[in-house]
């Protein structure tokens, strides 16, 4: 029974050994597969850095490129700026300019400085050309360099105002019509009788510039002129040069320096400082200026329009640049994100490797724990092995020992026998007692056995549990992934969202300058209610401080007064009070509160003082003023309400009547707008159409060919007959009886000019137009002209002329100081 106890014993550790190589086969096949998810996590944490690292670097080149673009954003900006204010600088120039030239047509048109008798020629020479032949003043036909002005003035004197004509007759004509209209005198230089003196030889004398009549400049036909003029002057630098010059010459001519000082021939000198008035007037300056303003003024526009020109590509390409430096932060926000999706991935990663790595070491520690609990159990195999070949050598040498005592008990008394029996009794005891030691041992490693098979079932089911979390993880990993694509998928249709939105952006930014026009008004008209409301609350203060003094005087006149209740009554007169006498019962003890009631007694009666016949009187007197009080703040009140109801119902009617004329001009001004410019478009707009008591209005304008903008972002012209086109709807709504324009027309073309001129024509059947301009078109759809003039004494004249009837009573004239 023992042997085969211990034969199972041993089957039962070979069984177990088996057990446990085959539990570390499974064991390293799992290290095998947890080697190949690590490697496969590491290969993926390699992918993941480079990617991490390319976009870093990535989005330090668009942070590179952004910077570049912000910088060249403010580089542009100021040049931007830069090229406003040259802008400005050119447009003040071209208006200064302007005005100047503006100023000098009028002066050439109105002649003036010229004497009675010149204006008058030249004017019938040019109007209706009633006189023949006339050329113009020498003023006017002479071409003198700009640093020979004085000279040439001071050389010609009167004769800058000398009236070149063709003929002798013409010269006749005009003298003639002199007289006629007795307008004074004036000298004539017919051309086909002059005879010119020899002109003079320049001498060579350091300082001279030349022959008066060489140095200026002419028609050929009006040579003549020239030499007769200026054929016997010398131009000289200065008065020393003048000086040796008349030592050199003889017989008639005269010497001028540049500074205007005169030397003749016969020995005079004439200087001193050159009024412009006495010197001609600065004829040749500005007859030179009048002709060459318009080339310069053309060379301006031009030049204003090359800078706008640059101006709008310096603009185009600063909203390139901003564009640029847009894309370029939302490049960078992008690649962030990306870089903080992959920071994440690899975190998870990073976990997983981690995971991974602790899996592989618990199947590694299972493996050796396994191999070590093998080689116990194989030693333990190996011990029962010789324990029972030990058994089965005992039991052999015990059979041996029993056959041997066998035949020697068939040879031996039964003494013998008996002792032989003890001897081999005490050996087999020997034997049982190593083998009740033997399976103790044996017991005692059986336990220790399924110990370690619990230990391993535990660790089964730990194995089970990770293995369950791993395929949670990668669940996860799979949804994250998912994500990441919807993700992605999200952003792309965000940027396509963006796009429009940027677009918008460009228009809002567009808007921004109406805004801000819009803002500067706004704030303007916030001043002016905010006095508003500090006056108002001056008022209701003032108001508040009569009502307190109202009600003071009705508690002064109604309430109480109150005296000195430490005091008993002084001097009060007996009362009748007989009548109301009646018998008190007699008290033969003080009740406990008594000095409290007469203490309380004493007070009521001293708060009655003393009696005053004339109360009733009194009292009905304050009761009828109360009345009247009452009924005085009642009737206020009333008056207040009635007030506060007028004001609503006038503020409802001005709103209706505000709103139905709003409409009205809006839409007159629509059709003058299109009419005006040929087309376009344009609408007024209230700023706050909730609050029609304290809004504002926008004019929106879109000329022909251009987008919507403010006024304030139109040209001069566009500016001029977008107000033209309002106040002639505000004419045609609520016409007036008259209307006064100054120079509304100074800043149109000729188009422009006759469409202003036909809107006029069609308004002046309901109102009568007072129009100051200088421009032809204007005029000539007048009924009535008014000139003003300044003649020679410093008096203004009026010329007044009516179209209608000219052919019949001609041209009427008065002067006004």
């Amino acid at each position: 029974d023992r042997l085969a106890g211990q034969r199972a014993r041993l089957a039962q550790s070979d069984e177990r050994c088996r057990q446990l190589e085959h539990e570390a086969e499974q064991a390293r096949a799992a290290i095998a597969t947890q080697s190949g998810t690590q490697t496969e996590l590491v290969n993926r944490l390699a992918g993941q850095d480079a990617a991490i690292q390319q976009r870093q670097a990535e989005l330090a080149r668009v942070a590179a490129q952004r910077n570049e673009h912000l910088a060249a954003i403010e580089a542009l900006e100021r040049h931007a700026n830069e090229q406003r204010e040259e802008i400005n600088a050119h447009r003040r120039r071209l208006d200064a300019m302007r005005a100047r030239y503006d100023l000098l047509a009028r002066m050439q048109r109105d002649m003036v400085g010229y004497y009675e008798g010149v204006r008058s020629v030249l004017a019938a020479a040019g109007a209706g050309g009633r006189l023949r032949g006339v050329l113009g003043s020498v003023s006017q036909l002479l071409r003198v360099p700009a640093h020979l002005d004085t000279a040439i003035e001071t050389a010609l004197g009167a004769h800058l105002q000398d009236v070149v004509v063709r003929t002798w007759s013409d010269a006749e004509a005009a003298i003639a019509h002199l007289k006629a209209t007795h307008s004074g005198r004036a000298t004539f230089l017919p051309l086909d009788t002059l005879r010119p003196p020899r002109t003079l030889v320049a001498p060579a004398i350091e300082g001279v510039l030349g022959i008066a009549c060489d140095l200026v400049e002419c028609d050929a036909a009006l040579r003549p002129v020239a030499a007769l003029l200026l054929g016997t002057t010398v131009v000289v630098e200065d008065l020393p040069t003048a000086r040796r010059v008349h030592a050199a010459l003889h017989g008639g001519f005269q010497i001028v320096t540049l500074a205007g000082d005169l030397v003749r021939s016969g020995g005079s000198v004439s200087g001193g400082s050159v009024s412009r008035d006495r010197a001609g007037g600065g004829f040749l300056a500005r007859e030179r200026e009048w002709q060459e303003l318009p080339s310069v003024i053309e060379t301006q526009e031009a030049a204003e329009r090359a800078l706008q020109y640059r101006l709008e590509e310096s603009l185009a390409a600063l909203a390139a640049e901003k564009s640029a430096a847009e894309e370029l932060a939302r490049r960078a926000a992008a690649i962030e994100s990306k870089c903080a999706a992959l920071e994440r991935e690899r975190a998870v990663l990073v976990r997983q490797a981690e995971r991974a790595e602790e899996t592989a070491g618990w199947h590694r520690s299972l493996v050796e724990r396994a191999q070590a609990e093998e080689e116990r159990v194989r030693q333990m195999t190996t011990q029962l092995a010789a324990e029972i070949a030990q058994i089965e050598a005992e039991q052999a040498t015990a059979r041996a020992e029993a056959d041997r005592l066998a035949e020697q008990v068939a040879g031996l008394s039964a003494e013998a026998l008996l002792t032989e029996l003890n001897q081999a009794q005490s050996a087999l005891a020997a034997v049982e007692g190593r083998a009740s030691s033997q399976q103790a041992i044996l017991a005692g490693h059986s336990e220790a056995l399924a110990e370690i098979e619990r230990r391993l079932t535990a660790r089964r089911q730990r194995a089970a549990q990770l293995e369950a979390e791993r395929t949670a993880l990668a669940a996860q990993l799979a949804e994250q992934r998912e994500r990441t694509a919807s993700l992605t998928d999200r952003i792309a249709a965000l940027r396509d969202q963006i796009a429009p939105a940027e677009a918008e952006l460009a228009h809002l930014e567009n808007e921004q300058a109406e805004e801000e026009e819009s803002e500067r008004r706004q704030r303007e008209r916030l001043h002016r209610l905010e006095t508003d409301h500090s006056r108002s609350v001056l008022e209701v203060n003032r108001q508040q401080d009569q009502i307190n003094l109202l009600q003071r005087q009705i508690e002064d006149d109604l309430g109480l007064v109150e005296l000195d209740l430490t005091e008993a009554p002084v001097g009060q007169p007996p009362l009748p009070l007989h009548p109301l006498i009646s018998q008190l019962p007699a008290v033969h003890e003080l009740p406990d509160d008594l000095e409290h009631d007469i203490r309380r007694l004493r007070i009521q009666l001293s708060q009655l003082g003393s009696v005053n016949p004339n109360a009733p009187q009194e009292y009905e007197e304050v009761r009828s003023r109360h009345a009247f009080l009452v009924n005085q703040i009642t009737d206020l009140e009333q008056a207040a309400a009635q007030l506060r109801q007028i004001i609503t119902e006038l503020d409802q009617l001005m709103e209706s009547s505000f709103l139905t004329t709003f409409h009205a001009v809006a839409r007159e001004f629509k059709t003058y707008f299109k009419r005006l410019f040929n087309g376009g478009d344009a609408d007024l707009v209230l700023t706050s159409p909730e609050d029609i008591a304290q809004t504002g209005i926008d004019v929106i304008a879109r000329p022909p060919g251009k987008r919507a903008r403010a006024l304030s972002m139109l040209s001069g012209g566009e500016r001029a007959l977008t107000a033209a086109s309002l106040i002639f709807a505000l004419l045609r709504v609520s016409p007036t009886p008259f209307c006064t324009l100054d120079e509304v027309d100074a800043m149109l073309d000729e188009a422009n000019v006759g469409r202003f001129r036909d809107a006029l024509v069609d308004l002046s059947g309901q109102t009568q137009f007072i129009v100051i301009t200088h421009n032809r078109r204007t005029v000539e759809a007048a009924r009535t002209i008014y000139g003003i003039s300044m003649g020679e004494d410093s008096v203004s004249r009026v010329i007044s002329l009516q179209l209608d009837v000219v052919g019949r009573h001609g041209v009427t004239s008065s002067g006004s100081q």
